[in-house]
């Protein structure tokens, strides 16, 4: 392996086909090409601004293929692959209205015209003598781009009785663990991968090429622009090939089988709090959706803390989702079959509807949309990405039109106070078994109630560790965000459980509330304390 860093070279390539590859390399075709029909999908909330979401759809996906292909280059994080000094674009490429990762960040320009892609900004150069097969991409690093456009091309050939073992599975650099341990549950082993960062010219002398398994717009061009708005998303910027969903659900459940797992709902919510805050398409009254759901009999869940292994358990055997638009709701796939899935998302116009319900259709669930309109919280400059707030209405409208009865809840009259200031007098005394029995009986009758889940997650922490407090914690934190002390004890909660990624967010979301900058900076301090600088 060689290595050469020349940022000012600019790489020029021929645009290339998926036909010429067949034809040149006598390619194996892996799927037929498909041809089906995409139901309208039903909206409620704010109004729909894309009148096509509301019809039918034909839609195409080509045959897909693998063949072993000689002189292969691929670019760290780019769209396509180079073969033969031939950049191999997918079948249904437009730079009309589909724009690279690179592009956007005006490290390569496409001269379609001309038929030629140049790349600049190079980090660095590498020259291997391995056979490899390429799972990066636009994307790779992103669960929902992972699991329908990357993943998928490994179960195929492994479907295919193909011999894997001979080959370096090249995989992006910012792969999270549970992406990685998909591929150890195919048979990879770590020693056979290959972590290729962003922007990095590699060499192979061959590869096991697999043609696109998906013809997914990356992004609408100049996505950046604020004044970039009016353009619509098409139902073909989103093209999948339903049998690789199908193929790739099936093969993972079947890996599963063996495996028995309790704690299988049949109702859940996927939270994004408390995740990311810039371009996070945050739900902005989340915490009442929230508890208006596990009042029905949801479970909420932050799919990102599970392993590979354990979201496939967890969502195995869900009939009804509701999730923020986002790559946790890719989870879907592994429900059985009629599903039924409430997407939240902005009412942008430049939204694509396409992309969750055309995966629902694949895997055969029924999806719905509930828009809510956009809130300008300065945490976004793609509009697409914009926080947003939902009415709760809608939520509800949405589940029962899927078939869920939302079920009356009267307002409980037995009062709560004397019982909780019992278990605090119990608390105080040292009586902990006796203090948590009583809190127990108050948050069977108000579940959200925020001291009794405060407190007893003060006991949970004392006598077990943060993580068994941490859920308790943060309902506090979402029922009472204006108590200060409920963010301190769920800030340290999460220091102690080494959640080191939700802390900043926390942090900035509870001073939003009651939380004191002089006591986040405190906390703050804690987490730089918290980190192993050796």
């Amino acid at each position: 392996m060689e290595e050469n860093k020349n940022k000012q070279k600019f790489e020029l390539f021929e645009l290339g086909t998926v036909d010429e590859v067949v034809a040149r390399f006598g390619g194996i075709k892996l799927l037929e090409e498909i041809q089906y029909e995409v139901p309208p999908v039903p909206m409620f909330g704010e109004q729909c601004p894309n009148a096509d979401a509301g019809k039918s759809h034909l839609l195409r996906h080509p045959a897909i293929y693998y063949a072993k292909v000689s002189d292969y280059k691929m670019i760290g994080s780019a769209a396509f692959p180079i073969i033969q000094n031939k950049s191999i674009r997918h079948q249904f490429f437009s730079a009309e209205y589909w724009e690279t990762s690179e592009q956007a960040m005006m490290c390569c320009y496409i001269r379609e015209e001309q038929n030629l892609i140049g790349y600049t900004y190079i980090n660095s150069y590498q020259q291997f003598t391995c056979s490899v097969i390429n799972l990066v991409g636009n994307g790779s690093y992103n669960f929902a781009h992972w699991m329908t456009e990357f993943l998928p091309q490994l179960v195929l050939l492994r479907n295919a009785a193909v011999d894997l073992s001979g080959y370096k599975v090249l995989v992006d650099s910012r792969a999270f663990p549970s992406m990685l341990e998909a591929l150890f549950l195919l048979g990879v082993s770590d020693e056979q991968l290959i972590k290729i960062d962003e922007l990095s010219l590699n060499e192979f002398p061959e590869a096991l090429w697999v043609s696109p398994v998906a013809n997914v717009v990356f992004q609408r061009p100049k996505a950046m622009l604020s004044s970039e708005l009016d353009k619509l998303t098409e139902p073909y910027h989103t093209i999948f090939h339903p049998e690789v969903l199908r193929i790739t659900r099936d093969t993972f459940i079947g890996l599963m089988l063996e495996q028995p797992y309790d704690s299988t709902p049949e109702k859940i919510f996927i939270k994004r709090f408390p995740g990311r805050r810039y371009h996070a398409r945050s739900i902005i009254n989340e915490y009442a959706i929230q508890h208006k759901l596990e009042a029905e009999g949801f479970v909420s869940i932050e799919p990102s803390r599970l392993t590979f292994t354990e979201q496939i358990k967890f969502f195995s055997k869900a009939k009804y989702i509701v999730g923020a638009s986002g790559a946790a709701l890719l989870n879907m796939i592994w429900a059985p079959q009629g599903a039924k899935v409430i997407v939240l998302m902005n009412d942008s116009k430049v939204a694509n509807y396409w992309y969750f319900s055309n995966i629902a259709f694949s895997v055969g669930h029924q999806l719905s949309y509930v828009l809510g309109k956009i809130d300008n919280t300065g945490n976004w400059h793609d509009i697409h990405h914009a926080d947003f707030e939902i009415d709760l209405g809608a939520v509800v409208s949405a589940l029962e039109s899927a078939g869920l009865q939302i079920a009356e809840h009267p307002a409980v009259n037995k009062p709560v106070s004397d019982a909780l200031e019992i278990a605090k007098l119990y608390q105080a005394s040292g009586h902990l078994d006796k203090a948590t029995a009583v809190y127990l009986d108050v948050l069977e009758i108000e579940p959200e109630h925020a001291e009794a889940n405060h407190n007893l997650g003060l006991i949970e922490a004392q006598c077990q560790d943060a993580v068994a407090a941490l859920g308790r914690f943060e309902r506090a934190v979402l029922a009472k965000p204006e108590v200060e002390q409920y963010w301190v004890s769920y800030i340290e909660s999460l220091i102690q459980t080494g959640a080191m990624e939700s802390v900043a967010d926390a942090l900035d979301l509870g001073m939003n509330y009651g939380l004191r900058a002089a006591i986040a900076q405190k906390l703050a301090a804690n987490v730089i304390d918290g980190f192993d600088i050796n």
